[in-house]
């Protein structure tokens, strides 16, 4: 894995329907070992922030550097390349394809740009065993629960090694008790990898175990200050 290192200076976006900014000249600077929890209400533009962290979306003005590269410089082949490398991505749906296997949902990173060695076989087994699915790689979708397709997703995200993670609403669509153990592996799949995790949440308890947690209000990150 490269360098986990982000950079975000004075991003700015802005969408035609609404009336002010949705980012204004923010940043954020992470480095490897870093979780971040961002919380707000709906609508304030944080799964906005993740998209354009995520390179799936470009700010209308300012910076992003990821591992000493500039993604937003990138011809768009270049750039989905570079992003599915370096980014990996867990949402509040798992985005599992049905027609496929556990095992194979797992590798789509490494489908998507080149072959399957045994390498990669190795580390999908070795990240289904972590996330206690070994025992289903022939599995479809539909024959899993819902903590389990999002522990799935889990290990696909982490796939290529990327020193990026972004969770936006991971555990939102999870019970109490499953929420808790999504939140156990994601933590303990990020702390093992020394990468760069940033939590999108309205989850409490999720954004309290986050190193640090912070609040976007008027298109800007500010710190929370922990409870107690």
């Amino acid at each position: 894995m490269v360098e986990a290192k982000l950079e975000v200076r004075a991003i700015h976006k802005t969408f035609e329907s609404a009336d002010k900014p949705v980012l204004c000249d923010l940043n954020l600077s992470l480095s490897g070992g870093d979780s971040l929890a961002v919380i707000g209400p709906s609508g304030s533009g944080k799964s906005t922030l993740l998209n354009i962290i995520g390179t799936l979306d470009t700010p209308d003005q300012g910076a992003l550097e990821l591992s000493g590269r500039d993604p937003f410089s990138l011809d768009e082949p270049d750039l989905a390349r570079f992003r599915n490398n370096a980014v990996g991505f867990v949402f509040q749906d798992h985005h599992l394809l049905p027609q496929y296997s556990v095992m194979e949902n797992v590798l789509l990173p490494v489908l998507a740009f080149g072959n399957v060695n045994d390498t990669f076989l190795a580390r999908a087994k070795s990240l289904l065993d972590r996330v206690g699915l070994g025992h289903r790689l022939d599995y479809r979708p539909e024959k899993l629960s819902g903590g389990e397709r999002q522990r799935t997703a889990l290990a696909r995200a982490q796939i290529m090694n990327p020193p990026l993670l972004l969770a936006d609403e991971p555990t939102g669509n999870l019970d109490g008790e499953t929420a808790q153990q999504a939140g156990d592996l994601l933590l303990e799949l990020h702390r093992e990898a020394n990468n760069i995790l940033i939590v999108v949440t309205h989850s409490e308890a999720l954004a309290a175990r986050m190193q640090q947690c912070m609040r976007l209000v008027d298109g800007r990150l500010e710190p929370v200050a922990p409870v107690g």
